[in-house]
């Protein structure tokens, strides 16, 4: 059973949008889930994702703000079967 959440990370004014991917991540992880945080602006996040979807135990992707959100097409979403949830706020 799909165990892990991936969570993306990245710039944001004073930080509180990585704040908030935090305590997301928390939650998941008191519910039982294993959360991966990846930053997006980690020159390895290409490797690190490609790893982590390797492993096939992705239950969730979580965007905030749409990080991690591929530009254009299906990106590395087309490789999961797992749901992406992206959540926005301003």
């Amino acid at each position: 059973m799909p165990s892990r959440v991936i969570l993306f990370k990245g710039e944001s004014q004073f930080g509180s949008v990585n704040a908030m991917v935090d305590q997301v991540a928390d939650a998941f992880e008191r519910r039982g889930f294993a959360a991966t945080r990846l930053d997006i602006r980690d020159p390895a996040l290409a490797a690190t994702l490609e790893a982590a979807i390797r492993a096939d135990d992705v239950a969730l992707v979580f965007s905030l703000n749409g990080y991690g959100l591929p530009r254009s097409g299906v990106g590395f979403y087309g490789a999961l079967n797992a749901p992406v949830f992206a959540y926005y706020v301003d």
